[in-house]
Formats: structure tokens, C-alpha cells, sequence
């Protein structure tokens, strides 16, 4: 097994510079810093003069960094990048990552809520704890794997012993976050409660990731996993790829992952209303798998959510990463064109929603 070095922060620095990065200023190559002594004094006399790319490179680390050059990278060299260009669009796509996770965060909310009307509504408070009251069975279940000769495939016949599995697996997680649950109105259910009692399905719904939300609707029956997509004016197999999208983009923002540079291995279906902004390959017959895929997604979701949501700081961050070296098509718009439209009729959409909010406040004042 080859044993990795650990190369200071100096020789991380000059590693860019060798591959093509612009503007970073060495005192001393690394040539002539071979030998220990030499490298210590260069480390303490950059440290000491406060050299901001060095500072940079310390804080937010070799590896971040140099996935946020990938578009300029050619036969393994940076082209036309500079050091300053590369922190740049390191702290654009995390204002994307924060625009994009605060629209995910309301449509997270509102699978949570339909999720506890529909459990609620038909079977109980705690109906939810008995997963025959409302999970597929005795049939294949297409959104939910099953292990064959240790590889995953879809369709996974739910029989009477994988109900049970489900629940038992669900009923142990729940009783865990109920437990360690900070929520007011769930520290009152557990002060009138007994240790192992459910909570409603209303409160623990709250307690869940965007990832078991989505296990939920999977493990619904099909009446109840219609009644979830006719919200989103959709069938379920689009909406459960779309979710199973929003899920692996939360992730990567709430890890400080690379979402500009994304491409997806799994792609979901595209809202109609989209395509056209899309970029679409005609020979394969495919739309693209970067970044404006589940953007679109996640404007489809929003607009069934809150017609009134402002989207202008999550354009306004995508917008800010096209440049004349990385295009719109680079994102997987169909042109730059396409872009400004989708953006354009966005913004009127808001500002729209902006003054109607301005007239009912007039109205409501008198």
C-alpha cells in the first residue's frame, strides 16, 4: 500500500503554482527549499508576513480548493486560472449551496406535512407504528431495492417478514430521536408519556431527515403515495425521482461539497416546462446531468409550494458563476440566452408577487 505524504501548506501552495495556477508568489521555489531547514524558514517568513494564499490554503484546505478548478483543468494543468479566481469560486458556489438549501428546507417541510396529514388523517396519531396500516404489500415495490448476489436492484417484494424489518428498523430510529429530540412540544409528549410510547405522527415527522421522509413515502401504499404526488401535480415516479435529487443536493450542501461542478449519475425526469432551457444532446437523446437539472427540479417543487417564494438569491448565485471560461452550457443550460430568460421570468414573477404584497399591505392599513 503506497503511504501518502503529508505536504505542508507551503508545498500545497507551490503544487498549484506548478500546475498552472496564476498570481502565487513563491520567495523561495521549491527547488531551492529542499532541505528541512530551508522549508521551515520560507513557512515562518511567509507566516509572519500574513501571505493571504497561504492563509487561504490553511483554512479551507488543499482538496476544497481543487475541485473548484476542475472546468479549467487541461491534460491535468489549470488553464487561464488564478489563485485569487479559484478562492472566488470556492465562496460563489457556497452562497449557491446556502440559496439552494434554503429553497430545499421549505419543500422538506412540506413533504413532512403531507406526509403526517395523510398518515394522520387515515389511520391515527399512531397508526403510522403499525406498517401495515399503510405500506405496499404483498406486491414489488419498484422504489425500494433488494440485495441479489450482493448487487442492489430495484423491486423488492414486500411479504409479511420485510413489513416487519421495515418497521422494527423504523420504530428503533424513531425512539432514538424522540428521546434525544431539543423540541418543545416533544419534551411536553414525553413528560405525559411513557418511555416507549410513539409520539404522534405530527411531531416525529419534525425529527426526520429529508432521507427517511423520502423511505416513508416509498414504503406508502400506491393510493397513498398518488395522494403526495397529485400535491405536486405529478405522477409518483417522477416526483420520487425528483425527491431522491433534492435528497443527494441537500447532502452536498449540508457537507460543503463541490454543487457547481455536480453531475449527476442517476437522472431523474425533467419538468416539462423546462426542457427548453435545458441542454439536450438530439444524437443520444438525453438531457443534461449538471447543475441546472435539479435546479429546474427545485423550481418545479418551490412554484407548487409558494408561487410567491423569491428566488433572485439562488439565480442571482448561479448567475454569478458564469463566466466568459465557464458558460451557461458549461451548467447544462442550452446557452446563456436560455439563462437570462429562465432568470427574466423569474424576477418578473417576483417582483409581481413583490407589489401585489405592497397592495394587500395598503389594503390591510385602511
Amino acid at each position: 500500500m503506497i503511504n501518502p505524504k503529508n505536504l505542508r501548506y507551503i508545498d500545497q501552495l507551490a503544487l498549484f503554482k506548478l500546475r498552472g495556477i496564476k498570481n502565487i508568489s513563491l520567495d523561495i521555489s521549491l527547488e531551492k527549499a529542499k532541505n528541512k531547514e530551508n522549508r521551515y524558514l520560507l513557512q515562518e517568513k511567509l507566516e509572519q508576513e500574513h501571505y493571504k494564499p497561504l492563509k487561504t490554503l490553511s483554512l479551507l484546505g488543499y482538496y476544497s480548493l481543487k475541485n473548484y478548478g476542475t472546468p479549467y483543468l487541461r491534460r491535468n494543468k489549470y488553464n487561464n486560472l488564478s489563485f485569487s479566481d479559484l478562492v472566488a469560486r470556492f465562496y460563489r458556489d457556497k452562497r449557491l449551496r446556502q440559496a439552494v438549501l434554503h429553497a430545499i428546507e421549505d419543500i422538506e417541510l412540506t413533504i413532512d406535512t403531507k406526509i403526517s396529514h395523510i398518515l394522520g388523517e387515515k389511520y391515527g396519531a399512531y397508526g403510522y407504528a403499525n406498517f401495515f396500516n399503510w405500506c405496499q404489500k404483498y406486491e414489488t415495490n419498484p422504489y425500494l431495492y433488494r440485495i441479489e448476489n450482493g448487487e442492489k436492484i430495484l423491486g423488492k417484494y414486500m411479504d409479511r417478514s420485510t413489513i416487519r424489518v421495515e418497521q422494527r428498523n423504523f420504530l428503533r430510529r424513531a425512539k432514538k430521536k424522540i428521546e434525544k429530540s431539543a423540541s418543545p412540544d416533544m419534551q411536553k409528549f414525553k413528560e405525559t408519556h411513557e418511555e416507549d410510547d410513539p409520539a404522534p405522527i405530527w411531531l416525529l415527522v419534525n425529527e426526520l431527515t429529508l432521507g427517511e421522509s423520502i423511505h416513508i413515502i416509498k414504503l406508502m401504499s400506491e393510493e397513498n403515495r398518488k395522494t403526495v404526488a397529485h400535491f405536486f401535480k405529478t405522477d409518483i415516479d417522477s416526483l420520487m425521482g425528483w425527491l431522491e435529487c433534492i435528497n443527494l443536493i441537500r447532502n452536498i450542501c449540508c457537507h460543503n461539497g463541490d454543487l457547481a461542478d455536480i453531475k449527476l449519475i442517476t437522472v431523474p425526469a425533467v419538468p416539462n416546462q423546462y426542457k427548453k432551457y435545458l441542454l439536450f444532446s438530439p444524437n443520444g437523446g438525453v438531457f443534461t446531468n449538471r447543475l441546472a437539472l435539479p435546479l429546474c427540479i427545485i423550481l418545479r417543487l418551490i412554484n407548487n409550494i409558494n408561487e410567491k417564494y423569491i428566488l433572485t438569491p439562488l439565480f442571482a448565485a448561479v448567475e454569478s458563476l458564469i463566466t466568459p471560461d465557464v458558460n451557461a452550457k458549461y451548467y447544462g443550460f442550452r446557452s446563456n440566452k436560455k439563462f437570462k430568460k429562465l432568470m427574466s421570468i423569474n424576477n418578473r414573477k417576483n417582483k409581481k408577487a413583490k407589489e401585489q404584497s405592497e397592495i394587500n399591505h395598503i389594503h390591510q392599513a385602511y
